[in-house]
């Protein structure tokens, strides 16, 4: 937050939902497409100045994508070819299947240890990674090691080592623990004295471990049935000698979607905008930035209005029960991280004010935009499995060009940030 200061760059969040392939094809979709439209003015400008991304389920596949094929930065110098020609491999990387992968280790991998428990093979040869090599081939598959590693030697603690010399964003994975049903997250950045309540950080939690960008990834994105609820094999497998010297038993955690708490990634990135804040404010105050933008990336339209919606069928009843929890779940969950971040909006606003603050700045303006998924009036069938049709890859290119036709949806509004910065 603070080097915004130095590098003469805005300050820039991005909170990507999940949803499925749509969700990883639609964020990877919006952030090539800002880049390419505020490149034109400024080469580079939003690469550098986005400073945390936070996702959920396929949200998080595709940030995964964007920032291992984006950073560290390579091309920002050269001809606009090259970045269009990145942008194209990032697209084609997020919109790859990985649907059949998943189905054959199910129907062979997992059936087989269903039956035969006692006598399988390899503990972690099963549907969830045959998913994780899906998406390391179809990145490799876009950029090889001609570009740099490949995805299989992503990890968390790299990502932070690259955090910490600038050479990549901070981002946080988001899921779910099944015991307690509390946020845990997958963060480059440091949360240890920053945790809010009910949440926990792979980092803090599994000490002097790492894991694989990928495997953290599906563990945010891990739908029912399709990925199981998984949990470490054993604590003391660490990168150090010795993992955990002051004796704790850690338990073991089953984890599973992050969209379980909160599907959106805005909670997260809510609390991470809180304590960088309050940070900075301490340490370094002259570097509190006055704007801060933050874009919300939704793969999905906007439900329609009560009033147009289907009449009721007779099979309304046996329905019902479970529509209105999933109904409630998702009004909740929008309520709840609308509410978090507003807290944290009017907070940054009137600390200008505060008269017990422990150094004067000026009031931050903190702008939210959506990016919402633009149907085009036709009714849809919206993937939510790891696959996407030729059809439904060209309607996201449609939904793109229709957001951009469309500067009231808010690209008016993330252009003028960026042009008074």
């Amino acid at each position: 937050m603070a080097r915004a200061a130095e590098d003469g760059h805005p300050v820039v969040l991005i909170a990507a939902a999940g949803g499925g392939i749509q969700a990883a094809a639609w964020t990877a979709r919006v952030l090539t497409g800002l880049e390419e439209i505020l490149d034109e003015k400024k080469p580079g400008v939003f690469t550098r100045s986005i400073r945390l991304l936070s996702g959920v389920s396929g949200g998080s596949v595709g940030i995964m994508f964007y920032v291992h094929g984006t950073y560290p930065l390579r091309d920002t110098d050269l001809p606009a070819v090259a970045r269009v020609a990145r942008h194209g491999k990032i697209m084609e990387a997020a919109n790859g299947s990985s649907l059949g992968q998943a189905v054959q280790g199910l129907a062979y991998l997992d059936l087989w240890r269903c039956l035969n428990p006692f006598f399988v093979l390899s503990l972690f040869d099963d549907r969830a990674t045959q998913l994780e090599r899906a998406w390391i081939e179809n990145d490799d598959r876009q950029f090889g090691w001609a570009d740099g590693a490949s995805l299989k030697d992503a990890t968390l603690t790299k990502w932070r080592h690259d955090l910490a010399e600038r050479n990549r964003p901070a981002v946080i994975f988001n899921s779910t623990v099944v015991e307690t049903g509390e946020r845990f997250t997958f963060s480059t950045s440091e949360l240890k004295d920053d945790l809010a309540q009910s949440q926990s950080d792979f980092a803090t939690y599994y000490k002097d471990t790492d894991i694989s960008i990928p495997t953290a990834v599906r563990l945010s994105a891990t739908f029912p049935v399709v990925s199981p609820a998984a949990q470490p094999e054993l604590v003391k497998d660490s990168t150090s000698n010795n993992p955990m010297p002051d004796g704790r038993n850690i338990p073991r955690l089953h984890l599973v979607d992050g969209g379980y708490f909160d599907n959106s990634g805005l909670i997260a990135l809510s609390t991470w905008l809180d304590s960088a804040l309050q940070y900075v404010v301490l340490k370094n105050p002259s570097k509190v930035p006055g704007k801060i933008l933050v874009v919300q990336i939704l793969p999905f339209p906007e439900p329609p209005s009560p009033g147009k919606e289907a009449p009721a069928s007779p099979f309304s009843q046996i329905l019902s029960p479970l529509q209105t929890v999933l109904s409630v779940r998702e009004q909740v969950q929008t309520g709840m991280t609308q509410r978090d971040f507003a807290f944290v909006s009017t907070r940054w606003k009137l600390e200008a004010f505060n008269p017990d603050s422990p150094a004067k700045i000026r009031p931050i303006d903190i702008q939210l935009v959506n990016v919402v998924y633009q149907e085009d009036g036709q009714q849809r069938y919206t993937p939510l499995s790891w696959h996407l049709r030729k059809s439904e890859q060209d309607a996201i290119k449609e939904s793109w060009n229709r957001f951009k036709s469309r500067p009231d949806l808010g690209l008016t509004k993330i252009e003028s940030f960026f042009s008074g910065n």
